[in-house]
């Protein structure tokens, strides 16, 4: 292993994000039956998903590896309005075919 080179120095050294792309991860999707989207798409539904299942913050950071709650309110505030908008048409709906 090798040794520490500095804050700037890189994780991973040698690492090809383009072989890793077309080697790794565009066969795993596939293999999932997923259309193609990136980790980091994959980080903002995990997200989402995550708060629409508990309606509860508090966890989330943590999850997310976020230092502070403030953050994932501000960068997920629109996806809890709008689950909070499609639940409330959904009970609607509900509602008046009763």
């Amino acid at each position: 292993m090798g040794s520490y080179k500095g804050p700037d120095s890189p994780v991973f050294p040698g690492f090809s994000q383009s072989n890793y792309r077309n080697r790794w991860w565009v066969p795993l999707l596939r293999r999932a039956g997923v259309e193609y989207r990136t980790p980091y798409q994959l980080r903002h539904t995990f997200a989402t998903l995550l708060l629409n299942a508990t309606q509860e913050l508090a966890g989330v950071p943590a999850a997310l590896g976020h230092a502070d709650t403030e953050i994932t309110a501000r960068v997920y505030a629109e996806a809890r309005r709008s689950a909070t908008d499609y639940a409330a048409t959904v009970r609607r709906v509900v509602e008046e075919d009763r």
